[in-house]
């Protein structure tokens, strides 16, 4: 009952599938089925954490199928898993995007809207579409971690440009003419 008490205290309503147990006084399976859902609400707890760190509310289908559970925990313990995973792959997004950079960096990512890219993300995670959430982070961590190399390309191309306008000067001065 004790450990029964503690998890209807952690927000929410107890699932069924806890309930139920309880009801039938069979104490030690009500015992496994509460662990299950405490690991649910652990969870749930990180979630928290990081979507406070986004800056953005959870979306309510964790605690409905959490609380929907009937037969096993096995869907809310999924969902909260993804979601999780999902938070982290954005708070890791949203750390590179804030992150100071070299200058061949910024000259590589001239053009590039991480802040759009980073806002997208966040504002799938908390829509609670976790695939286009991942793939939007995944995107703004993937065109930090290319912009170095765009960035030494667009110099190299711009000083060999600068060298070959030096060069065509030059030799148009060394025949006695001048570009119009």
């Amino acid at each position: 009952r004790e450990a029964y008490s503690g998890l209807n205290s952690s927000g929410g309503d107890a699932p069924l599938y806890v309930r139920s147990a309880m009801g039938e006084w069979n104490f030690g399976s009500a015992e496994t089925r509460i662990k299950e859902a405490q690991a649910v609400l652990e969870t749930r707890d990180f979630i928290l954490l990081n979507a406070a760190k986004l800056e953005v509310e959870v979306s309510v289908s964790l605690e409905a199928s959490y609380e929907g559970s009937v037969d096993d925990m096995n869907e809310a313990a999924k969902l909260a898993d993804a979601q999780l995973e999902t938070s982290e792959d954005v708070l890791s997004a949203k750390d590179a995007v804030l992150r100071e950079r070299d200058f061949l960096t910024n000259i590589g990512l001239i053009g590039e809207d991480m802040d759009k890219e980073l806002a997208q993300a966040v504002e799938a995670f908390a829509g609670d579409e976790l695939a286009l959430a991942t793939g939007e982070a995944n995107e703004a961590v993937q065109l930090i971690h290319n912009a170095d190399e765009v960035g030494q390309t667009r110099m190299l191309t711009s000083l060999g440009a600068f060298l070959f306008l030096f060069a065509l000067v030059a030799f148009r001065k060394s025949r006695g003419t001048t570009p119009e």
